[in-house]
């Protein structure tokens, strides 16, 4: 947790008038939430498995051995005239060595230092022995084998850099479902407003009305028509409250259990922002993960066309071993006076007939890197206008934000002159009702058309250098 979100969740617990903003909101799920906790917990997983990887690439250094290996038994002998005879043995055969190994990723071959001692017991006779390995180096390769270990790195670091994308990419999903949640919890404060002003509005039409039909200057039929608008507006503010309880507690769920939200969330001004849509494509095609993943499988079928053709083709191999090895009674000689202990090996392996084994399955792996090809394109094709549409999506968004604002501004008004002129006997109830409900959805249509913009709003700077 940053000191920021520290101090901001010690505010917001302990002081009952703190009112959450939402980008205060969006900082604390982000560092708090599980959600957010999870977006960062998967790419330290990502990013230790490829530390795990190339550790195995280093300097490996074992130890190993048996000590001790007692053995006292009867074992069966074949005899020179055929006979089984069972002889007893006593024995005690301990060994102790030490290695040292890295892997040369460059060739795909192996080097390795090593050493060992070997001690032979036979208590039958009353004889031992030491067999040891001062030191040894070995080498193998595979001359003419695939080498998968340079695919892997490359494929290790692509992978790291999508997922430090992805992770981008997560935190602005994350974004987007807080933004949701908070305007829910706005567009609930908006009901009961709007229902508390209904209410209030009504209980004074009531009271007037009240007054009227003491002096006979209100029908029945519009005394009963108030009556039940009254109630109307009492059972719809009950129905307003549920639901701010309902929209508090998924907001704090996706933000904090420690954050409780007691007060009325204020209204985010509409962020200013410019689109390009040109620029937006390429700096999604350098940013998203998605374009950078196609790269990767595409290169990924492409190297296994390699590993094939390497695979059934011709195999040569080379194991080398120099070092210094001796037997002795003694243990001193075994290192003092040992000997050269020399190898050289070079296998090969040639193909020569396998009923076209090979050329089918590289042609396989051939067409599969088409059909890669031909879906990194479709898929390519799919963002570039997922990315067009969103743009023109949120321009049009823009201009209904525009409409909703001055629709709310002329509904407030019109509830305002009609009030004045069924005071003053000149509207009936039923005109009074229609501005109610006018001015009420014009309130909700401009918070919901606030809600869209910020919502499209993250979802463009995911595409754009902002994000």
């Amino acid at each position: 947790m940053n000191k920021y979100t520290f101090f901001l969740l010690l505010f917001l617990s302990g002081s009952s008038r703190a009112q959450l903003t939402l980008n205060e909101a969006i900082n604390i799920g982000i560092n708090e939430s599980h959600q957010g906790k999870n977006i960062a917990l998967n790419q330290k997983i990502t990013d230790y498995k490829i530390a795990a990887f190339q550790s195995s690439l280093g300097w490996q250094m074992t130890v190993n051995g048996q000590v001790p290996a007692y053995a006292k038994s009867n074992l069966s002998t074949v005899q020179n005239d055929g006979n089984i005879a069972f002889q007893p043995v006593n024995y005690n055969n301990s060994a102790l060595g030490i290695s040292l190994s890295k892997t040369i990723w460059q060739t795909g071959g192996e080097f390795q230092i090593s050493s060992g001692l070997q001690r032979f017991d036979n208590f039958q006779s009353k004889h031992h022995l030491y067999n040891g390995i001062p030191i040894r180096l070995a080498f193998r390769q595979n001359i003419t084998g695939y080498n998968a270990y340079k695919w892997k790195i490359k494929n290790n670091r692509l992978k790291k850099e999508i997922n430090r994308r992805q992770s981008k990419i997560d935190k602005m999903l994350l974004r987007i479902n807080i933004t949701n949640s908070f305007f829910d919890v706005l567009l609930a404060q908006n009901n009961i407003s709007s229902n508390q002003s209904n209410l209030e509005l009504t209980q004074n039409l009531m009271n007037i009305a009240q007054a009227k039909d003491s002096l006979g200057l209100i029908s029945k039929k519009q005394f009963l028509q108030l009556k039940l608008q009254l109630k109307t507006a009492q059972s719809q503010l009950n129905i307003a409250q549920t639901n701010l309880q309902i929209a508090r507690q998924d907001l704090e769920s996706r933000l904090s259990n420690r954050i409780k939200i007691d007060q009325n969330l204020t209204i985010p001004s509409p962020p200013n922002t410019t689109l390009d849509i040109d620029s937006m494509i390429h700096f999604a095609q350098a940013n998203r993960p998605e374009w950078l993943e196609l790269r990767r499988r595409i290169q990924e079928k492409s190297e296994k066309v390699k590993a094939l053709s390497r695979q059934y083709g011709p195999a040569i191999k080379l194991n080398a071993s120099l070092g210094l090895i001796r037997s002795d009674p003694e243990l001193a000689p075994v290192y003092q006076d040992a000997q050269q202990d020399q190898s050289i090996g070079i296998s090969f392996h040639i193909p020569i007939f396998d009923s076209h084994l090979k050329r089918n399955k590289i042609l396989a792996a051939q067409t599969e890197l088409m059909q890669q090809k031909n879906e990194s394109q479709q898929s390519i094709l799919e963002l570039e206008n997922e990315i067009t549409k969103l743009a023109r999506e949120f321009q049009a968004c823009q201009t209904r934000l525009a409409y909703a604002k001055e629709i709310r501004d002329m509904a407030t008004q019109n509830l305002q002159i009609t009030t004045k002129t069924f005071k003053l006997g000149l509207t009936n109830i039923a005109e009074l009702n229609l501005a109610i409900q006018e001015k009420n959805r014009a309130y909700q249509n401009y918070i919901f058309e606030i809600k869209r913009y910020w919502l499209l709003y993250f979802e463009l700077i995911i595409e754009s250098p902002q994000g």
